[in-house]
């Protein structure tokens, strides 16, 4: 049985708005685009692959689990905080005059993306810890 641990479509909103912060940093000539970029790699193989593709994709990095664990933890914070980013920037180009209406909505979004972070990066953990 199939355990559903987050929302894809609250995924790919988030996987968009990483997309655009990404792009964001490569226009202004940041290295971060790099390591937001290997997060957003990370976070679409997890989606897209089983809990045992991503353990045998673990196993042949070679590195150690709980260096594993740290260092894919810091790319799936990364995510978040870059998915935050993207989506401020995303509203910030609406042609909206008064951005206090949006408050509201775009923190009920951020608990969703906050979600959805929590459930892939359980995924990801349990099919280490396998």
């Amino acid at each position: 049985m199939n355990e559903y641990r987050y929302s894809y479509i609250i995924c790919g909103i988030s996987s968009i708005a990483v997309f655009v912060e990404l792009v964001n940093l490569y226009l202004s000539n940041s290295i971060l685009w790099i390591f937001v970029g290997i997060a957003l790699i990370l976070v679409l193989l997890c989606l897209l692959f089983s809990d045992d593709t991503i353990k045998q994709i673990s196993i042949t990095i070679g590195l150690t689990r709980g260096l594993q664990i740290i260092i894919y933890s810091l790319f799936y914070i990364l995510y978040f905080f870059s998915s935050l980013a993207g989506l401020f920037k995303i509203v910030n180009l609406l042609p909206i005059d008064n951005l206090t209406n949006l408050y509201l909505p775009l923190f009920i979004l951020s608990l969703l993306f906050l979600g959805t972070f929590v459930g892939i990066y359980q995924k990801l953990i349990t099919s280490i810890r396998k």
